[in-house]
């Protein structure tokens, strides 16, 4: 099962042109993974004349099941095949050596193998699905929040207030909403009910989301080292407007809820 929350119903994800690595990368994850199993098996050494070598196996299956509730699978895979090799190298006979040359320890070795790979894997898909359903359940409650303020406001600068606070609630930015005038082009002044004021260099990015209807500036293909991400309010085949969304420069990328939330917010916006 993978770990990325699914798209939302009815927001299109086809059109969105994201980067591509906005998933921070796990090999923190993997590098925590060997140096506990690195780590446990050095006081396993003091332990080992006391218990034995299938005492051991045993501890190295608990680390492998405990590691899953904080890395990811491909850790927890990591981690099963360094206990196993560890405890056939360290602790089965011969020792300091990869080959098995008993049949009962080739068995032991192969059952151990399988029911680290299968806990851990089972522990953190176990993980996973928690942490989908607490996204799913933040997503709900900031759209829900979000609907209830657009059908409540009575006029279009209520309405842009009242979804400008839920934004800035959603997310660590500023806010700048950009309207068309009468002639259909992209206005350069920001909206009253923005908090961010819009810089004369980021207006071509905020140009170019409203006329192709695709993510631009931050975070985004287009010149991803820009100060605002720019999200056109697409309803149907119109574009009725942009809201750009201005990050510190600490702020780390948006996870994929948080891009599939800012997709479901600027849908419901545009249609109301």
């Amino acid at each position: 099962m993978s770990d990325q929350v699914p798209p939302i119903e009815g927001v299109p994800t086809e059109a969105c042109r994201w980067r591509e690595d906005w998933e921070p990368s796990a090999f923190p994850q993997y590098f925590t993974a060997a140096v506990v199993v690195l780590g446990i098996t050095l006081p396993a050494f003091l332990l080992q004349p006391l218990v034995g070598p299938r005492a051991i196996a045993l501890i190295y299956l608990l680390t492998v099941v405990l590691l899953a509730l904080f890395v990811g699978r491909g850790p927890t895979l990591l981690a099963a095949t360094l206990s196993a090799l560890f405890w056939d190298f360290f602790f089965l006979e011969p020792i300091a050596d990869l080959r098995i040359r008993n049949a009962e320890n080739v068995i032991m070795f192969g059952m151990y193998f399988v029911v680290a790979l299968v806990l851990g894997q089972l522990t953190a898909r176990i993980r996973a699905q928690e942490r989908q359903e607490h996204e799913r359940e933040e997503l709900a409650a900031a759209l829900y929040r979000l609907t209830r303020e657009l059908l409540e406001a009575t006029s279009l600068e209520q309405l842009l207030q009242n979804a400008v606070r839920e934004l800035e609630r959603a997310f660590p930015a500023r806010i700048v909403v950009l309207l068309p005038d009468s002639s259909r082009r992209l206005s350069c002044h920001a909206h009253p009910a923005s908090t961010y004021d819009l810089t004369g260099p980021e207006q071509p990015l905020a140009t170019r989301g409203f006329k192709d209807g695709l993510p631009a500036g931050r975070f985004a293909r287009d010149l991803p080292e820009a100060e605002t991400l720019f999200i056109p309010l697409a309803a149907g085949k119109d574009t009725l407007g942009v809201i750009g969304l201005h990050f510190d420069e600490s702020t780390a990328a948006p996870t994929a809820q948080q891009r599939h939330l800012l997709q479901a917010f600027t849908q419901q916006i545009a249609l109301a």
